[in-house]
């Protein structure tokens, strides 16, 4: 694996991490965002372990090309829902950017992880 996808991965994995703790915890700033996406609140905590999981992936795809690949896949499939959960609300630009921003992280991993 090339230095620029462990440097993707570490962002990502990091992201996940600090935003499943909030879905965990219910904080009132994530729940503020699913609310807004029309998420219902059982599914918050649902969302959070699904990051973790996507977490652990581009962990262990720093030593496994296979699974990095997988991971790539997963983390920009989750977050072009993310942008399409922004979009079918009709949410701010504001607002939708940080899903924008994950989704091309996660993209640039993925090309990142098939080219290494």
């Amino acid at each position: 694996m090339n230095i620029v996808a462990i440097v993707l991965a570490v962002f990502l994995v990091i992201i996940c991490l600090v935003t499943a703790l909030a879905d965990f915890r219910l904080d009132p700033r994530a729940l503020a965002v699913t609310d807004r996406l029309e998420i219902p609140r059982p599914a918050v905590r649902t969302l959070g372990v699904v990051k973790v999981v996507l977490a652990i992936g581009s962990l262990v795809g720093i030593a496994s090309d296979a699974t990095a690949f997988v991971a790539g896949v997963a983390l920009t499939f989750y977050f072009l829902f993310a942008m399409v959960a922004h979009v079918r609300v009709r949410d701010t630009t504001a607002n939708t950017v940080p899903a924008f921003v994950c989704l091309v992280l996660s993209a640039l991993y993925l090309l990142t992880t098939i080219a290494a």
